[in-house]
């Protein structure tokens, strides 16, 4: 049911490529519990011939199986990707030891270290995107790859909150009331919500008031913040592939709002994936990090 998920929303977003990192990912994932890379492909060419076989009308079976053909032949064979394998970068030494931390689960050595970097003079933004965030990142790489728990992994999750949240206070504070407003969510059932905080936070040091909601932000709840504080802007974040059309759905009825002067930007994984993802959900604009929306905010809405 997962490749499905992930099958169907590729599907309707017309980007096969969001379906291909998908296996790549999922193939890593289960390499690490021994389950053989050829397996999934069995897994797809059993799904392709149900689909051809039951789903009507025809073009639209043969648009999906399309897709989990194309995905078969960008597979490399059975073998596991070295693109997911492989850390992008390497780690700094603050980072290499802030995630060692996270391993020993010393909770407050993992604080102090932070917190001595930025009192060094170590730039907060440094801290929250180099080090934060892409040791978060590799935290998820353990885990994909089984050399860490879910327990571990969640673990990391809640001390990298914590430290966000320190950071936070450690941000020097406007001289005088922001005349800009930005809210930021993530959509409901979306609970993957650090790097919109990191945006969230980005924002305010970019002169924005800029109001957090949190993950699994119900519809209901982003336009009665939009309708309250009439913002600028909305900054929306999806990690999971199979969110896309709910996200799509939410754009649409904060179109309805009247908001004319209201941009939404949005963020994440997929639209990571597929730069023009995000003219297919009918927002205004996307960022690949933090400091890319803070700059498309910025330049979409100067200082007035």
């Amino acid at each position: 049911m997962h490749h499905v998920d992930h099958l169907a929303a590729a599907a309707d977003a017309g980007h096969p490529d969001l379906f291909i990192k998908y296996l790549h990912w999922a193939r890593t994932l289960l390499k690490s519990y021994n389950v053989h890379p050829g397996d999934l492909d069995v897994q797809l060419e059993t799904l392709s011939d149900v689909i051809a076989a039951q789903i009507s009308p025809p073009d639209v079976a043969c648009h999906v199986t399309g897709i989990i053909k194309t995905a078969l032949s960008a597979l490399p064979g059975n073998s596991v990707s070295e693109e997911v394998v492989c850390r992008p970068a390497e780690l700094s030494a603050l980072a290499r030891a802030y995630l060692d931390c996270l391993l020993r689960q010393d909770t407050d050595q993992a604080i102090e270290l932070v917190s001595a970097a930025a009192s060094s003079g170590i730039p907060l933004k440094t801290l929250y995107l180099d080090v934060v965030q892409t040791v978060q990142h590799e935290v998820g790489r353990l885990w994909q790859s089984n050399q860490i728990s879910v327990a571990q992994e969640h673990y990391s999750t809640s001390v990298a909150q914590t430290i966000l949240g320190h950071l936070y206070t450690m941000i020097p504070k406007p001289l005088q009331p922001a005349n800009r407003t930005a809210v930021c969510a993530c959509i409901s059932n979306e609970q993957h919500d650090l790097g919109m905080r990191i945006v969230s936070d980005f924002l305010y040091m970019s002169g924005w008031k800029s109001l957090y909601l949190g993950s699994n932000t119900p519809t209901d709840a982003i336009i009665a913040a939009i309708r309250h504080h009439n913002p600028q802007l909305l900054a929306l974040s999806v990690t999971s592939l199979p969110h896309l059309q709910q996200l799509k759905s939410l754009v649409e009825r904060v179109r309805q709002e009247p908001a004319p002067d209201l941009k939404i930007i949005v963020g994440g994984y997929p639209f990571n994936v597929s730069p023009e993802l995000w003219t297919k959900v009918g927002a205004d604009g996307h960022a690949r990090d933090a400091n890319g929306a803070a700059e498309w905010a910025n330049e979409k809405f100067p200082e007035f």
